[in-house]
């Protein structure tokens, strides 16, 4: 990377017009051999330089980190979602459609895998209240 101007500068080019550069700006070398001003260039040229998706930042801005943006509507698939955005949904979340390709059977597996997560963090260690949980064999009333 090339040294970064400290301020804005015009160049003329050798055609005989005129280029804007500032200190955001990448300085092509054509340009930078012909800004002989020591002072339009920054002491430090390359330090806390951060290139954002807007182009380059100077020392003291903020480099801004977008939120991953999602492509589905909400927390919770319905009907009223597009295809493409319970595929969306899916795909972030890492459930597993299977064979799935049309909009019902989509979110029935969306439904299925989320119910199954839910199971999951069931661990066992509930009160022996429910049937064939806590040891009990049997009825589920306690007797054998």
């Amino acid at each position: 990377m090339g040294r970064r101007l400290s301020a804005v500068v015009h160049v003329l080019d050798e055609v005989g017009t005129y280029h804007q550069f500032g200190p955001t700006d990448v300085v092509p070398d054509w340009a930078a051999a012909k800004i002989t001003n020591p002072a339009a260039w920054a002491e430090d040229p390359v330090a806390d330089l951060a290139y954002d998706n807007g182009g380059w930042l100077p020392p003291g801005s903020t480099l801004r980190i977008e939120d991953e943006k999602q492509d589905f509507p909400g927390d919770a698939p319905s009907d009223q979602w597009k295809v493409p955005e319970l595929l969306a949904f899916a795909e972030t979340k890492g459930i597993d459609l299977g064979d799935a390709k049309k909009k019902a059977d989509i979110l029935a597996a969306i439904a299925q895998a989320e119910a199954g997560a839910a199971d999951e963090g069931n661990d066992g260690t509930g009160d022996g209240s429910d049937e064939g949980e806590g040891g009990n064999e049997g009825n589920g009333d306690g007797t054998a």
